[in-house]
């Protein structure tokens, strides 16, 4: 954050979220097609009509069961005199082949019970503009081939596009699909048929395809995903299978080519075994230098046949650059049979002391950003008063220079005192009361010397507390009083994750983030609401976190709610905020601080700095298990040059950071 920004000023500055909304998932029952009132706005020419796109097309294997694709985006433009579509209306999205494969045969065609394509589990979608929706499974040809997507309000009529994206999106391949196809996925209005929402250029149409996958004669897979800094030489990649699936892909004396892509050099060429047999291993040049490996095959090859190339190390590309190794054998014109990606080139970095206290100093000394005279001291143990000192720290802040540490409940902890004692710290706020931070921390804290210099006055140590959770939240969120800004954070106080989550984007907006019981809006909750005069707010968390109990008392105060940004566990509820924030309160994942998600002290202590920094904070499962959610951002980013692990490997386990990093660009 640039210097001399004030509180006041960020809070003002937090980008309007344009109505996002979380939608419901598998067990949804949709919308019967009779007694709705029907209002799809027909296209009249490219301008006007709805869109469908996807993010990529993935490289899927028969046989193999939920491989992910690219997210879905339906987008109807804007429309002031219209509503784009009204609720009760439904499209239907169904797996099909773009044309037929080499056998002459489409997926789920019925000539075969293992030529099937299906979607493994029900996608999400998430609309913007108030638009929602609801998502089931269906049955086009095959079983589980299709999905509704059933629109339950009204499109905004304004100038502002209402979209969709379709997450989560998965498919199971049977043994018999025929190779070298294209899978699309085709969309058909099914509740107001007769109405033409889509333009193919030419025509308005009520249907649109878009392709998804395809599935390569031959699939190349590797055994790991090579990670280092930008530019490292010597590298070594995992094992790269190519495997001949339909049959005769690869003739006797074919060359074979293996290409790296973003500049990435071979510096020791691979050795290769299976069959058939290779021979003529030489590192040349396509693109740029050593950016290639050819080979000659011996014999002609069968479906099934494999070779292996094992042993090649590789000079890296530069930091946030993924290295795809594409097949191809340019003797038969075959074109590219198939890639993988095989390298990710990105810095990585820890900030971990021998304990989460030592963990908390580091984190507060890094980048020198915490300079102010004020800091917040809060309990290292125990969550529920600690989640209420990231909003505190932000509005005690100038300049983002206001952070957190934390202390054992009973004791000052000594690296935590080191930073009291040895700066120009001369204000301490302990957010929690005693049970949190004991009356002989605070006395300790009391105790010290500005600058730890004996003529200098004594720190002074100000208490912020209420009778529980909640009673804190509402005293740390009241403290400075209504400071500007009308938008708020809702998040359960029962458990930490998704405060955790929030934290920076708390931090960097001043939003305050206000905590909840799960069942019902608590009476301290609604009361610093109502004192700080909120009027929008953005609930953190699905509703297992923050019941529609909560919505239905918000919505009753005449408090709109802009957002429920959430995830099927606290991984993906992390990645939901921080695609928001890079979306709507100009964060980058330029760098991005990856925190264990079953404890909270390292993500708390951070949330400031990633606040500063603008960069989020995403969870994993536990030290040893990434989980879903950090893959969901970083599979799709070509921006992150950087990974920060808090904590030490009992934190995040060298293996678990490596797998983030390896996550990076698909």
């Amino acid at each position: 954050m640039e210097a001399g920004v004030t509180t006041a000023t960020k809070r003002l500055r937090r980008a309007s979220i344009a109505g996002l909304a979380t939608i419901a998932t598998a067990g949804v029952t949709v919308l019967a097609s009779g007694g709705t009132a029907l209002a799809f706005v027909a296209a009249t020419n490219g301008a006007t009509a709805a869109t469908l796109a996807s993010g990529g097309s993935a490289t899927l294997a028969i046989g193999s069961s939920s491989q992910a694709l690219s997210n879905l985006t339906l987008k109807f433009p804007a429309n002031s005199s219209a509503n784009e579509f009204s609720a009760g209306e439904r499209i239907t999205f169904t797996l099909d082949s773009d044309g037929a494969g080499p056998n002459g045969t489409t997926v789920n065609d019925g000539s075969n019970t293992l030529n099937t394509a299906s979607f493994a589990g029900t996608p999400t979608a998430t609309g913007t503009n108030g638009g929602t929706a609801t998502v089931a499974l269906t049955n086009g040809n095959g079983t589980n081939d299709a999905f509704t997507l059933t629109f339950t309000s009204d499109a905004a009529k304004n100038s502002t596009a209402t979209e969709f994206t379709i997450s989560g999106l998965k498919v199971n391949l049977g043994s018999k699909v025929d190779v070298g196809q294209t899978i699309s996925i085709d969309a058909l209005v099914t509740v107001g048929t007769n109405q033409n929402i889509f333009w193919n250029g030419a025509a308005a149409t009520n249907a649109a395809s878009v392709d998804v996958g395809t599935i390569p004669q031959v699939s190349v897979s590797a055994s790991k995903v090579a990670v280092s800094a930008g530019g490292a030489t010597g590298v070594a990649l995992g094992t790269l299978t190519i495997k001949d699936v339909a049959g005769g892909s690869f003739a006797n004396g074919d060359t074979v080519s293996v290409v790296l892509d973003n500049s990435a050099q071979f510096t020791t060429k691979p050795t290769a075994t299976g069959t058939p047999s290779v021979s003529n291993i030489t590192i040349a040049t396509t693109n740029t230098a050593n950016d290639t490996v050819t080979f000659q095959v011996n014999a002609d090859s069968a479906a099934g046949n494999t070779i292996t190339l094992t042993g090649a190390k590789i000079t890296n590309a530069a930091n946030g650059k993924a290295v795809t190794a594409t097949v191809d054998d340019a003797t038969t014109a075959l074109g590219i049979a198939g890639t993988a990606k095989v390298a990710v080139a990105v810095a990585q970095s820890r900030l971990g002391g021998a304990d989460r206290y030592g963990t908390a100093s580091l984190v507060f000394n890094d980048g020198n950003n915490f300079t102010s005279s004020s800091v917040i001291l809060t309990s290292g143990t125990n969550f529920p008063d600690a989640l209420s000192a990231q909003y505190l720290a932000s509005a005690l802040s100038t300049a983002g220079d206001v952070g957190i540490l934390t202390t054992d409940p009973n004791n000052l902890t000594a690296s935590t005192r080191n930073i009291l004692a040895n700066g120009t710290i001369d204000t301490v706020y302990i957010v929690g009361g005693t049970a949190a931070v004991s009356a002989n921390v605070a006395n300790q804290v009391a105790a010290l010397h500005v600058g730890n210099v004996p003529i200098n006055a004594n720190l002074n140590v100000i208490r912020i507390a209420g009778a529980d959770r909640y009673a804190t939240n509402n005293a740390a969120d009241l403290f400075l009083g209504a400071a500007g800004s009308t938008h708020a954070y809702i998040a359960t106080g029962a458990n930490f994750a998704d405060a955790l989550a929030i934290g920076p984007v708390v931090y960097a907006t001043g939003d305050p983030l206000i905590l909840t019981d799960t069942g019902s809006l608590n009476a301290s909750a609604k009361s610093t609401l109502e004192s700080l005069g909120i009027t929008n707010v953005t609930i953190v968390g699905g509703t297992a976190a923050v019941s529609t109990a909560v919505e239905t008392a918000l919505t009753n105060m005449n408090i709109t709610i802009d957002a429920r940004l959430a995830g099927a566990d606290r991984t993906q509820t992390a990645a939901a905020i921080a695609q928001d924030a890079v979306a709507n309160q100009g964060f980058s994942l330029g760098n991005v601080y990856i925190a264990r998600g079953d404890s909270f002290a390292d993500a708390l202590v951070a949330g400031p700095l990633a606040g500063v920094n603008q960069n989020p904070i995403l969870l994993t499962s536990s030290p040893t298990t990434l989980g879903a959610g950090i893959p969901s951002v970083l599979g799709s980013s070509t921006t992150t040059t950087s990974v920060t692990a808090l904590g030490l490997t009992s934190a995040i386990s060298v293996q678990t950071l490596n797998a983030a990093a390896a996550s990076i660009g698909g």
